[in-house]
């Protein structure tokens, strides 16, 4: 502010702005939003409607970071009065492994598996993650440690100023190789090691316990497409892992102040002695006996986190001395698998360690993968249009309460003593000491009926004129999803033709080829999961049995797993033949690992050859993957790396003008393309480059059957992707991402996404005969807001679970009516944010347009100037590219004219 009246100015309206904040919301009855067509709303008082709409302050994380550093200080020493442990992810096959560790001041995680960022939505634990200072990994594989970099990035997004990760050597080794495509500004990972002695900050003292293979794992050597060079002998993998004892100290009872007071103690030293346990002696000579006033003591307890990967680390569990008689040991967390846990060994040194210890399984003998509200959501969905979204078969959480206790429970009589299966939402209490350790009331289950009266009955809607009214409208809205039809004139003539006793053309039939491809839908949304959209997969059923998977970003293997179930998914995992990285940020790979892992398994499980899997990406992924091949795991022994710039689809150049020719096109791919298309079941294979981030590509391709499918990864509106879809023909499916609403426009630059209109509008250019739009912000995890969308029927929106083919896309469109009266408080919720957007990023809008202060650059001026700024410069680069790629065409010219000369000049010579 450059004077005192502009700043005065500035802060009486953001005073009004807070004063207000309470009237000036605004609440409408279910039968206005009902009966509104999507309108703008008029409101008479333009002040009102200022302030309704001005922007609320944003939470400022580096001071909330700083806050919490100061606390951490002062709390050292402090003694927690509640403690809990909390399954979050139960081991399930597909599913993540991580238990979560409360007090009152902190939070620990112990296993940190892919999926674990998701769960914690389930589980209301992102405010906990501000808390989270500690991770403890037992092993360093992708199935205990593979959702860390999500983890940091929630931790960070909450407030937290830095995590420690406490595991075997070199766990911290993953951290270095993924900060080239996880950003954790002002962020710390620390790393607490075996240098740096037991662990202790009061709440709980933690001891690491070594456990070592017999024999540790050689590192296979990498196929010849994964070497930059020449690859010598690479050492042995070091397969330590680490067992954690956690000792919780007895906490001393409670003083009652109130019991003290009845009995006549006085404000002053008696009462300090009486909480340090002593008897004081009053002046009436009376005896106050600290037992009397004072709570009991929390005893002292232990509990062991336990992970045993195979039977080669047998020798050296029974050989530990620090796991046998471990005093107050309360319950043991184990995370070994099952084969392991049911070997004789296994269970005798169970026996061993008491008869009144709690045994919880974290492994593939659990059930259920933990998100409940993906099932009831994804159960809605279905009672509207089925055809698209199957029965989850995979999730196994429609529970009773008395079945939840059938489902925790194993086979006592095996193991002779107290022994669960973990699920998602389990507690063991630690203190207060209750008389029940094991709570399953946070058990999470899908509510079948529930989800039913949500849908069809309008709960929500309080007023019963109202709930009637949508009871009746909703009843007609999935009456017209089941009975919508786009051709209607294609119906007619198979209704008269059936009366008539005709057969239609071959080609009027619905036949096999109009069913393939089936796309899959894995993950429909960007950056970060929610409940309702994970990240970016989608799988391509190019034929039956053959699988092409577009992204994979963090969870995909528990979505498939959820749909399929484990037979389904292992089924899928053998079918799949290639998988395509669009980029590198995390959102769109992060899955691959475990794709990998669980592929090879199903193979190896039925005593199979390994196929050859085919991965097609950019040549910055192969970094990561041969680095954690060749340091954790290995993953690329039966993978084949496809390098995207090899896909790329040039001009063909003529050697003689060096004029490009656009009618005609070639690939650096020669050798190996036919191939590798007949290995993936393709005639084309195409990528651009896209407008995003360095090293990122759209794909382009066409099955054996003649279908071109599309897909854009992250980009914005790209001229690069337009000529490959455009190239032999448009796409029968566009998939496109659309990220924003077309009002976004500036943060779309700025980010480099694009918007619904975009989106749509690149489907019209290219001549996509349907455009399904994907990865959206999670501002629109349950639907987006369909004015750009509604009145087009060659456009489709994606959702988690959703399985849409070739003769069943265009009725897409059917279900917007009964989703949007569902969500009609949801859809009002997406309308009041847009609208304080506008309020500050838009033209017009009433921030810039009546705070109209001397020198004063508002915020939608500064967007609009930076996304400007972001345009030239891209512009400007893509002018010297090609001033670059002219100049080094004119010179290799002269350089040719210069060499043909001199060839002229010798043999005139030898003349």
């Amino acid at each position: 502010f450059t004077s005192t009246r502009d700043y005065l100015k500035y802060a009486g309206w953001h005073k009004m702005l807070k004063l207000s904040n309470l009237a000036s919301r605004r609440f409408f009855s279910s039968s206005f939003v009902l009966s509104k067509n999507n309108s703008s709303k008029n409101n008479n008082s333009r002040l009102h409607n200022l302030l309704a709409n001005m922007p609320k302050e944003e939470a400022h994380l580096k001071d909330v970071r700083k806050m919490r550093m100061e606390k951490r200080t002062k709390r050292f020493l402090v003694q927690p009065a509640n403690i809990y442990w909390q399954v979050l992810g139960c081991g399930s096959y597909g599913g993540p492994t991580s238990l979560f560790l409360h007090t009152d001041h902190r939070k620990y995680l112990f296993n940190c598996g892919e999926g674990t960022q998701r769960l914690t939505s389930q589980l209301s634990l992102g405010g906990a993650l501000s808390q989270l200072e500690h991770v403890f990994l037992t092993s360093k594989t992708w199935r205990h440690l593979g959702g860390l970099p999500g983890v940091c990035l929630s931790a960070k997004a909450a407030g937290a100023p830095d995590i420690t990760i406490h595991g075997p050597p070199g766990c911290m080794e993953l951290y270095q190789a993924t900060k080239r495509f996880v950003r954790l500004y002002e962020f710390n990972v620390l790393a607490h090691t075996e240098d740096d002695g037991v662990f202790e900050d009061g709440a709980v003292k933690v001891e690491q316990v070594k456990l070592d293979r017999a024999v540790n794992k050689k590192c296979p050597n990498l196929p010849r497409n994964w070497k930059e060079d020449e690859q010598g002998e690479w050492e042995d993998y070091d397969n330590t892992v680490q067992a954690y004892i956690c000792h919780f100290s007895p906490k001393p009872g409670k003083l009652d102040i109130e019991k003290c007071v009845d009995l006549g103690v006085k404000p002053g030293p008696m009462l300090g002695m009486l909480k340090a346990g002593k008897d004081v002696t009053l002046d009436d000579g009376r005896v106050v006996r600290s037992c009397d006033v004072v709570g009991d003591m929390a005893p002292p307890s232990t509990f062991l986190v336990l992970d045993v990967p195979d039977l080669e680390y047998l020798d050296s569990l029974e050989s530990s001395e620090k796991l046998m008689n471990l005093n107050n040991l309360e319950a043991v967390f184990h995370f070994s698998p099952h084969e392991v846990v049911s070997s004789p060994r296994y269970k005798q040194w169970l026996k061993g360690v008491g008869d009144n210890v709690n045994h919880i399984l974290l492994n593939e003998s659990c059930k259920g993968l933990g998100l409940p509200d993906v099932t009831a959501y994804t159960h809605k969905l279905r009672m509207i249009r089925g055809e698209f979204f199957p029965a989850l078969v995979g999730a196994e959480d429609s529970l009773a309460n008395t079945e939840v206790e059938k489902m925790v429970k194993f086979d006592f009589e095996e193991f002779k003593t107290t022994v669960m299966q973990g699920v998602t939402g389990m507690k063991v209490n630690v203190r207060p000491n209750l008389s029940q350790k094991i709570d399953l009331s946070d058990v999470v289950r899908f509510d079948e009926e529930l989800a039913n009266k949500e849908l069809m009955e309008g709960i929500k809607v309080t007023d019963p004129q109202e709930r009637e009214e949508y009871v009746r409208l909703m009843k007609e809205d999935i009456e017209f999803a089941h009975n919508f039809n786009p051709d209607p004139v294609k119906s007619l003539t198979a209704k008269l033709a059936a009366i008539d006793g005709l057969d239609l053309p071959i080609a009027e039939k619905t036949s096999s080829s109009s069913s393939f491809p089936v796309i899959t839908f894995l993950g429909t949304g960007s950056s970060s999961p929610s409940q309702y959209r994970n990240v970016s997969g989608i799988l391509v059923e190019t034929e039956p049995g053959s699988f092409l998977m577009m992204d994979c970003g963090e969870g995909t293997i528990s979505q498939l797993v959820r749909m399929r179930g484990r037979v389904g998914a292992e089924r899928v995992l053998m079918g799949l033949k290639g998988v395509y990285i669009s980029h590198m940020h995390a959102d769109h790979h992060l899955g691959l690992i475990n794709i990998i892992q669980l592929r090879e398994r199903s193979f190896i499980s039925r005593d199979r050859e390994v196929k050859k899997l085919y991965i097609i990406s950019t040549s910055r992924l192969s970094e990561f993957l041969t680095e954690y091949h060749s340091k954790f795991e290995p993953v690329l022994t039966n993978a084949e790396l496809v390098k995207c710039e090899l896909l790329v689809l040039y001009n063909v150049r003529d050697e003689v003008t060096k004029v490009e020719d656009d009618t005609k096109k070639h690939q650096f791919l020669f050798t190996e393309k036919k191939r590798v298309l007949a290995d993936l079941g393709l005639v084309e294979l195409f990528t651009s480059r896209a407008i995003h981030c360095p090293h990122a590509f759209c794909l382009a391709l066409k099955t054996t059957a003649g279908y071109k499918l599309a897909y854009s990864g992250d980009t914005r509106p790209c001229q690069n992707f337009r000529d490959i879809c455009a190239w032999g023909g448009g796409p029968d499916l566009l998939i496109h991402e659309a990220t924003m609403e077309h009002f976004m426009i500036n943060d779309a630059i700025i980010k480099k996404h694009s918007t619904f209109t975009e989106a749509i509008q690149e489907g019209q250019t290219m001549g996509a005969k349907f455009t399904m739009l994907t990865h959206f912000s999670q501002r629109y995890a349950k639907m987006p807001t369909l004015d750009e969308i509604r009145g087009k029927p060659n456009v489709g929106i994606a959702f988690d679970n959703m399985v849409v083919r070739p003769d069943n896309m265009k009725m897409i469109p059917s279900i917007y009516p009964a989703l949007a009266r569902f969500l009609w408080d949801y859809l009002e919720e997406l309308s009041d944010r847009a609208e304080q957007y506008k309020a500050q990023y838009v033209e017009g809008g009433a921030l810039a347009s009546q705070l109209d202060l001397e020198d004063f650059k508002s915020p939608m001026e500064e967007k609009k100037q930076l996304a400007e700024m972001l345009e030239k410069r891209y512009e400007d680069k893509h002018q010297w590219f090609l001033k670059t790629k002219k100049r080094k065409l004119l010179i290799k010219q002269q350089e040719e004219e210069a060499g043909s000369l001199k060839k002229v000049g010798k043999v005139e010579k030898k003349l």
